[in-house]
């Protein structure tokens, strides 16, 4: 297990750390953590270190699902509204995580875990003040 305290606008540059990472394509990252912990800031931080344009990466809270594609394919999925965890399946996701040309990052993983079939990279970040984010995972 691992942890690293940053603040918000420390996010970046721990995104470029987190992007520079071993991450093949085909990878699933789970981000956990309350409203409002950074899990959408994190994972534009690591896009951006990656190439993508990060105007267009937003929250997809009410489509469920982003779609990015340059540099690579990108899913990313915010899972707060799915009422029950078949929900991921019957919207036809699985395809989504199943693509083995495209990395998953997914908010909320939680809601899936239990059916969810595929190893994931979790992240979990917890608020320790306004400005202050530890962001937990395995190694």
């Amino acid at each position: 297990m691992a942890s690293h305290t940053v603040s918000l606008d420390g996010m970046l540059d721990f995104g470029k750390i987190l992007a520079e990472s071993e991450q093949k394509i085909g990878t699933i990252l789970g981000f956990q953590g309350d409203l409002g912990s950074g899990k959408t800031t994190l994972i534009r931080s690591i896009l951006l270190a990656k190439g993508f344009d990060g105007t267009s990466i937003t929250s997809p809270t009410y489509s469920y699902v982003h779609e990015y594609t340059k540099p690579f394919k990108v899913y990313h999925f915010d899972l707060y509204r799915l009422k029950k965890s078949e929900d991921f399946y019957t919207l036809g996701f699985d395809e989504y995580v199943d693509d083995p040309e495209a990395t998953s990052f997914i908010e909320w993983p939680e809601r899936i875990l239990p059916i969810l079939e595929k190893p994931l990279q979790l992240f979990r970040l917890e608020i320790l003040s306004q400005d202050s984010r530890r962001i937990v995972w395995n190694k």
